[in-house]
């Protein structure tokens, strides 16, 4: 399934993609590393999919757009630390 912004579905949409191909929601969820219970409470709307494996789910299902490679923790980590460093050196005076 496609991840881009431009291309987010419909829960119904995303429904509709197994049933058009013949893809069972559990095949689906085996093939892609995912709890069968988390793809099918995201596909009936029981869960929202805001953080953690429902939130992968959903993006993986096309229903949420893939966060900006800047906004994952790993690059806002990096950059806190970066900024950090900068910062203490600039407030270490000069011999």
């Amino acid at each position: 399934m496609n991840t881009h912004s431009s291309d987010v579905r419909t829960l119904e949409q995303a429904r509709h993609w197994f049933e058009a191909r013949g893809v069972s929601v559990s095949d689906w969820a085996k093939e892609n590393g995912f709890p069968r219970d988390v793809v099918y409470a995201i596909l009936a709307g029981r869960t929202r999919g805001r953080r953690g494996r429902a939130h992968q789910v959903a993006v993986a299902l096309g229903i949420k757009p893939a966060p900006p490679a800047a906004v994952e923790l790993g690059a806002v980590e990096a950059k806190v630390e970066t900024d950090s460093e900068n910062s203490s050196r600039e407030n270490v005076m000069p011999p």
